[in-house]
């Protein structure tokens, strides 16, 4: 989320920030314990698709089957994309920040892109480098919170500070937008997308030990957990 915390800014301060994250980690902690809950019934990859096939209404469950996959196969598809369009702007920024001589080109941006997804793309292609991607994940989560810990020591002690009414009252719209509603949600896709994807686990059911106990607690406290850290 740190990546993109420019656009909340930009449509509307810090206080989209500070009461935004509040509000969507309800929401996704709600829609976190409803997909558990299927999960610890029918753990199945196809997930959402496969439960909508079987819950829905008769006359339109063909439908709302075909609709629910392809919206989950599109979400998917974007949520990769805008991953590694956030990870190839952070390398540019830290190559900005440590040669003063680069001359950013947004096309630099997309090349970042392309060689991370090529990356990701052999590593779960070839057998002994997919064998590799559990204790790299495993490593990312460790990192993730230790991290968490260094960065907070560090603004803690040597950041400046804002008072707290600035960080929950301070209301400031930069893009243009006249409509405050508007600009505020907005702003609250920032917070929106650092909450999604926690249906991953899920479609992982069918190569997962003991999928009904597994699975449902993967789903449900990966978002506890990360609304805790954010």
């Amino acid at each position: 989320m740190n990546s993109n915390l420019f656009f909340a800014l930009y449509e509307g301060g810090p206080q989209v920030i500070a009461w935004s994250i509040v509000i969507d980690f309800f929401g996704a902690i709600a829609q976190a314990a409803s997909i558990a809950e299927m999960a610890s019934t029918v753990p199945i990859a196809g997930a959402q698709y496969h439960w909508t096939y079987h819950l829905a209404p008769q006359p339109v469950k063909r439908f709302a089957t075909w609709m629910q996959g392809w919206m989950t196969w599109f979400r998917w598809v974007s949520l990769l994309a805008g991953a590694s369009n956030i990870s190839a702007i952070v390398v540019q920024q830290l190559v900005m920040l440590n040669n003063p001589n680069y001359v950013p080109q947004t096309w630099h941006v997309t090349l970042i892109m392309v060689i991370m997804l090529f990356t990701q793309g052999i590593i779960n292609s070839i057998g002994w480098m997919f064998a590799l991607v559990p204790w790299l994940e495993l490593m990312a989560g460790i990192l993730h919170i230790c991290l968490f810990v260094v960065f907070m020591v560090i603004y803690t002690t040597m950041g400046t500070r804002h008072s707290g009414e600035w960080i929950f009252f301070e209301h400031q719209i930069s893009s243009g937008w006249t409509n405050t509603y508007v600009a505020w949600n907005l702003g609250m896709l920032t917070c929106i997308w650092s909450f999604t994807g926690f249906d991953g686990a899920v479609h992982m059911s069918e190569e997962v030990r003991k999928a009904k106990e597994a699975v449902p607690r993967a789903t449900f406290w990966s978002i506890a957990l990360n609304g805790v850290l954010a």
